[in-house]
């Protein structure tokens, strides 16, 4: 099955050029278009399309062998709310609303269609002594990069290394025992998350990754690894991503309305109260929100909130409008 491939392909250079901070909408997340495929059944079709949206939604490859995806699967149909099956290509769109139900239900963590930026610093060095860093316009690594952003929904891009980039890390720079500095890197591309990979081959086909992730509430450094390929190395770091995500910034339960307080600072006027009431009001976890109190630049709201202050904070986290500077306080950036 393709998930628009050309369009992830395009979507991850056109990525690599912007450095405006900010999540990355997947607006057909619940989509599946197959073209090519060999015959089966619209049953087994929508089943394996349901597989797919779950892998997108949850970062993992094997949850289609979970108990909760089971249940799912064997009544893909009713989750089924558009279908089109001509002889080119076959396409579904699943019920998003049934889908996050059963979810939830079930308390399993999933990604909204919200996605964070992540950046993928990646050194190379061959048996010969040859070093690179690879950059957005190397070839070599794309088609990988952009199947993986295909079969998770990721955003995953790759530095310019421009004289800027240059400036600041060198090829030897990156290891995970130079975390700073790749992090002071990454800071222009206003990626939420960034990945950093050193890959040598140290004989002939035997390849060895040092590597490690990190994200906004954590740095993971992984045990290094072999294989005869740095191709395969860079899949399992790539597939390591998804589910880290969806951790970091994953959804569990947003079944319940609960009530609370914050304050948020640096409300300067009244367009800016009114711009901050109407953005906590589109988000889809907040059900109401009120002025309590203010004194200069500080506002105290009652809000009620699908999942309460977690899912709050989930929500207002990717587009950097909202941002957190402690236990129920915010800072009014738009």
């Amino acid at each position: 099955m393709q998930y628009k491939m050309a369009k992830a392909i395009t979507a991850l250079l056109l990525m690599a050029f912007s450095f405006t901070a900010g999540a990355l909408n997947i607006p057909d997340l619940f989509e599946v278009t197959a073209v090519n495929i060999e015959p089966k059944s619209k049953e087994a079709f929508f089943s394996d399309s349901l597989e797919q949206v779950l892998i997108r939604l949850t970062g993992k490859p094997g949850v289609g062998h979970t108990k909760q995806a089971q249940s799912l699967l064997l009544n893909a149909e009713r989750f089924v709310q558009k279908y089109r099956l001509a002889d080119s290509a076959w396409w579904v769109q699943f019920d998003e609303a049934k889908i996050i139900d059963q979810l939830e239900s079930t308390n399993v963590t999933y990604l909204s269609t919200n996605r964070p930026l992540a950046l993928a610093w990646i050194a190379i060095e061959d048996h010969q002594g040859h070093r690179r860093v690879v950059d957005a316009s190397n070839g070599e690594f794309l088609s990988l990069i952009a199947n993986q952003n295909e079969a998770f929904a990721m955003s995953v891009t790759l530095p310019l290394m421009d004289l800027e980039d240059v400036g600041q890390v060198s090829v030897t720079d990156i290891h995970p025992n130079f975390a700073p500095r790749i992090s002071a890197a990454s800071t222009r591309y206003g990626a939420d998350v960034w990945l950093a990979a050193k890959v040598e081959e140290r004989l002939p086909s035997q390849w060895t990754m040092e590597w490690m992730i990190q994200t906004p509430t954590r740095t993971r450094v992984f045990k290094p690894m072999k294989s005869d390929s740095s191709e395969a190395l860079l899949l399992e770091a790539f597939e390591a991503l998804a589910p880290i995500i969806v951790e970091d910034y994953g959804i569990t339960n947003t079944r319940s309305l609960k009530q609370f307080t914050v304050q948020v600072e640096e409300v300067k006027s009244l367009a800016q109260y009114s711009h901050l009431m109407k953005y906590l009001r589109d988000l889809d976890v907040v059900n109401h929100v009120k002025l309590d109190s203010f004194e200069g630049n500080t506002l105290t709201l009652s809000l009620e909130a699908l999942g309460g202050e977690a899912a709050l904070a989930q929500s207002v986290r990717l587009d950097h409008q909202l941002i957190a500077r402690g236990d129920r306080q915010f800072i009014w950036s738009p």
